[in-house]
């Protein structure tokens, strides 16, 4: 019934005719001429077109990555760096108020900057080189860095030591020369 409705004589049509015909509500749409318009009705993505677009953005992580984070060091270097000279402005303060730094290795005598952290999540570390005991940071000729206290972070690793060549000293970002320089203490170091 459907092929007189198309207008057209079965026995003209050819078994490729027929079989398209048949099932062409099946999978497809026919228009007025018996033509069949293929069109797929699917929605989504492919698991090959899925694979190529992971595929692209994993090389995209993987190269801006480490840029990212080395940028991010960068940053917290910098908030460092600015702690610390605003940390010795305070100790600077309360030392000419009380004529000389807070004693021992407590700043909490300096008001609200003493319980402030480093970018990493750690106090930073005060030591007064008055004190009994207090063993100062030195730089790469074994001269301490300070004459009158130490004020540093211990960097990224969480490590440091006095001498410069000690293995987490290279990551720890110090006052030097008595509070006219703020800077890392090995920046040649991995």
């Amino acid at each position: 019934m459907f092929l007189y409705q198309l207008g057209c004589k079965e026995d003209e049509m050819t078994v490729f005719e027929h079989i398209k015909i048949k099932y062409a509500f099946v999978l497809n749409r026919v228009d007025a001429q018996g033509q069949v318009f293929f069109r797929r009705d699917r929605s989504g993505f492919s698991l090959v077109e899925l694979t190529i677009v992971m595929a692209i953005l994993v090389a995209l992580a993987a190269t801006v990555l480490p840029f990212v984070s080395g940028y991010m060091r960068t940053v917290k270097n910098g908030r460092c760096f600015a702690d610390i000279r605003t940390i010795d402005k305070a100790i600077t303060s309360y030392s000419l108020d009380n004529n000389g730094p807070p004693p021992g290795n407590n700043l909490a005598v300096i008001g609200t900057t003493a319980n402030q952290l480093d970018p990493w999540g750690r106090q930073y570390v005060y030591q007064n080189l008055a004190a009994a005991g207090a063993v100062p940071l030195e730089d790469e000729f074994g001269v301490s860095l300070n004459t009158d206290y130490d004020l540093y972070s211990r960097g990224w690793d969480g490590l440091s030591g006095s001498t410069y060549n000690d293995p987490g000293a290279g990551n720890d970002i110090a006052r030097y020369n008595n509070g006219t320089f703020v800077g890392m203490r090995n920046p040649d170091a991995p």
